[in-house]
């Protein structure tokens, strides 16, 4: 790590990403044969000031970030922009920017305490968001673009971007003017104690970039425009006062944009263009009860409406393709009804996971995946697998309590079911199979050799099963809570593995086998199955091989 004073060689163009981020450098001489300074290049190092020669035509993201002795910066005469949070976090006390400069990104001298008064240039085109501290005035040449408003607002003069709020934060309302076109990054970011954001009538507002409005959290958001276009990441984030949205002209929709507005109880965006959400765009919408989703959408980000715990109805169209992980996660649906959406081919992991009251499932016929935990927690009573699936993965109907019946029905591509898929759906009482991979015998569901078990129905109402003898494997969870079995019977020659949990909470199972044949027990295989105290009969009696199975939970009658 370099320390100390440093001398950069000249014929050096360029100082790369993070190349001397955070060493212990006390001053720094640049060469004038330097044309960039890269993201996060001289960030976080101990200068106190720095002369940045005339070849510097580029000064990139956070490139000298958290530098926070720095007191003095000398910006090159040919600068045309700066990146966003160039200088953020830093202790510049004053700084002069060139004529030359055109555009300042987002964040650039944000959480500058100490620099209190900066001069915009006449050239200044583009201020993108919120690049000063409210704390810092902002002096505007004769000629410039910008100026601030009676609300304290920085416009551009022709009054279509609105750039940054840099008044006080406080209980206060604040017209936006119908002429304005975009507000840009970070805007009126935090400003929680603001009542009312109140858009003119006949608005012209297409774009609202990413944290414009994220934490005002008191804020009433009056006549918010139907014409927007564009809504970009964080736009809304936790704006708890914000009760309907018309998105009818969307055709961009950010991540995290309307998280946790936990007073949204209106969206209209079945006319949009939307094409996909981005993700947890809706997360957190408590009040949220139906949706009609945009017939253009094509795909869901990941948890795009987790937590939107009064969600009860939601109208799929037939475009889908995609539902990301989570999509609906802690929702309250009561029918999914997917059978128009014939390009989807796969539920994705945790998709509808902890919604009770879902009882219903209709699937497309292209649907081939069930990802793990798909419907884990719903309140399903029946599942039919469609034609055209072929996996199902583990856990994917996790403790699906009221779930009784699964039919695998002739014609049935299902060739994988996952270990536990149906583990702690413990009102299983029937499993019907015509498909040519699975076979059931005493209603316990095979694969087709007949050499894995894996599920015995918990709620079946036989006391007495012996496997058949081609049996090797008891899979994982396969006789969970299978409380009427009160005797197993194991053929010799057969069980190799009996997997874990396999008869975990079969607490009046009084009599079991485990013949020579049994070569591994896997953990908690017997767990809560109190009844074995003394029956428990053991062939293999074996230092190791009793040892193993007293870790897995068999009381042994010795």
């Amino acid at each position: 790590m370099k320390s100390g004073p440093v001398i950069i060689p000249e014929g050096i163009v360029e100082i790369g990403y993070a190349s001397l981020s955070a060493c212990l450098i006390t001053s720094i001489t640049l060469p004038t044969t330097l044309k960039t300074i890269y993201e996060f290049g001289l960030q976080a190092i101990l200068i106190t000031e720095i002369d940045i020669p005339d070849s510097v035509t580029s000064i990139k993201y956070s490139a000298m970030q958290g530098c926070t002795q720095l007191k003095r910066v000398k910006l090159p005469s040919s600068i045309v922009e700066l990146g966003g949070g160039a200088f953020k976090n830093t202790g510049l006390a004053s700084i002069e920017l060139p004529d030359s400069l055109k555009i300042i990104n987002s964040e650039c001298f944000v959480n500058c305490p100490n620099l209190k008064v900066v001069v915009l240039p006449e050239n200044l085109k583009e201020l993108n968001g919120k690049v000063f501290d409210t704390t810092t005035r902002l002096e505007f040449k004769q000629n410039s673009n910008f100026y601030v408003n009676e609300y304290y607002i920085i416009m551009t003069k022709d009054n279509q971007t609105l750039i940054q709020y840099i008044g006080g934060n406080e209980a206060k309302e604040i017209p936006i003017s119908s002429e304005v076109i975009e507000i840009k990054s970070f805007a009126f970011q935090n400003k929680n104690l603001l009542t009312k954001i109140i858009f003119e009538t006949n608005s012209r507002l297409q774009t609202i970039q990413g944290n414009a409005f994220s934490g005002c959290e008191n804020a009433q958001f009056i006549e918010l425009p139907t014409k927007l276009t564009t809504i970009s990441d964080n736009a809304f984030l936790n704006c708890k006062n914000l009760e309907s949205i018309t998105l009818s002209s969307c055709t961009s929709l950010g991540t995290h944009a309307f998280e946790n507005c936990i007073k949204l109880k209106s969206i209209s965006m079945e006319d949009s263009s939307l094409t996909s959400f981005g993700e947890s765009a809706f997360a957190g919408c408590t009040l949220l009860t139906n949706i009609k989703l945009p017939r253009s959408l094509t795909s869901i980000g990941n948890s795009a409406f987790a937590g939107c715990t009064s969600l009860t109805k939601v109208l799929y169209h037939n475009m889908i393709a995609s539902l990301g992980n989570n999509c609906f996660n802690r929702c309250n649906q009561e029918i999914v009804d997917l059978s128009s959406c014939t390009n989807l081919t796969s539920i994705s992991e945790f998709c509808f996971i902890d919604n009770p009251n879902l009882v219903e499932i209709k699937l497309p016929s292209s649907i081939k995946i069930i990802n793990s935990y798909s419907f884990s927690n719903t309140g399903i009573t029946t599942f039919t697998c469609p034609l055209s699936l072929e996996t199902i993965y583990s856990d994917s109907f996790l403790s699906c309590a009221f779930l009784s019946s699964i039919i695998i029905p002739t014609g049935c591509k299902l060739s994988s079911i996952g270990v536990g898929s149906f583990r702690n759906c413990f009102n299983i009482r029937n499993i019907t199979c015509s498909n040519s991979n699975y076979k059931v015998v005493t209603g316990a569901l095979f694969d087709i050799s007949m050499t894995t078990l894996i599920l015995f129905p918990p709620a079946s109402p036989v006391k007495y099963f012996a496997l058949p003898g081609s049996t090797m494997n008891i899979g994982k969870g396969a006789f969970m809570s299978c409380i009427n079995l009160i005797t197993i019977t194991i053929p010799s020659d057969s069980v190799q593995r009996i997997s874990q949990n396999a008869f975990e909470g079969c607490r009046n199972l009084k009599l079991i086998n485990i013949p020579k044949c049994v070569l591994s027990v896997g953990r908690d295989a017997f767990k809560d199955c109190d009844q074995l105290s003394c029956g428990c009969e053991i062939e293999n009696r074996s230092k190791l091989f009793i040892s193993e199975l007293i870790k897995r939970f068999i009381r042994i009658d010795k």
